[in-house]
C-alpha cells in the first residue's frame, strides 16, 4: 500500500473499501494524503478510533451505505475522485463491484488485501477486467502472500521488490 502511496506525484486521495487497524492508520499517516473516503459496512469498525492524528481525521470521509445504496453511492464517489488510490479490504460480496469500478474509471493503483480467499472463477474475473481496463496483475508473495495490487499500464510501477511479486 506505501508503495502504491508513493508511487502517486503530489497529493493522493484515497478510496478505502473496509476500514482496519492496518491500513487506516497507515494511509492517515501518509504526509501527502489530500482526502480520504472510507466505505464501511461494519458497525463495529464506524466508532473504531485507529487514528489520533487530527489533522488527518479532518481530511477523512466515512461512508455507510445500505446494500441497496452500495453501488450507487460507489458510482458518486468514482466521479468525484477517479484518479484515488483504492485500497480494497470490506466484505467480499461488495469486493467485486468495488474493483470494476476502480478499474473502469481509471483509477491508477488498487491493493486488494485478502485475495487468496476467492474460488478460481473469482481469480479469473479480476485477470480478465484487470486486462480488459489496461492493468497489470501482481501478487505479493513470502511475507504478505494474500496480497495483490493491480497497476494502470501507463502508471509507474511502485517501488516494491520485485523478488517479492508475480504476475497474476
Amino acid at each position: 500500500m506505501s508503495a502504491c502511496l508513493e508511487a502517486v506525484p503530489g497529493d493522493v486521495d484515497v478510496l478505502e473499501h473496509g476500514m482496519g487497524i492496518g491500513s487506516t492508520p497507515l494511509i492517515h499517516g501518509f504526509p501527502r494524503l489530500k482526502k480520504m473516503l472510507s466505505f464501511e459496512t461494519e458497525p463495529q469498525w464506524m466508532t473504531c478510533d485507529t487514528c489520533k492524528d487530527e489533522e488527518a481525521k479532518k481530511k477523512h470521509v466515512i461512508l455507510n451505505p445500505t446494500p441497496d445504496q452500495f453501488e450507487e453511492k460507489t458510482k458518486e464517489v468514482f466521479s468525484s475522485m477517479s484518479q484515488c488510490v483504492v485500497f480494497v479490504d470490506g466484505p467480499g460480496k461488495e469486493r467485486g463491484a468495488i474493483l470494476k469500478m476502480a478499474m473502469s474509471k481509471g483509477a491508477p493503483y488498487i491493493v486488494e488485501h485478502d485475495a487468496e480467499c476467492f474460488s478460481l472463477a473469482e481469480v479469473q474475473e479480476r485477470r480478465y477486467h484487470a486486462q480488459l481496463h489496461g492493468y497489470s496483475a501482481w501478487q505479493y508473495v513470502g511475507e504478505n502472500p494474500e496480497t495483490a495490487f493491480y497497476v494502470k499500464l501507463e502508471a509507474p510501477m511502485p517501488a516494491v521488490d520485485q523478488r517479492l511479486v508475480v504476475s497474476l
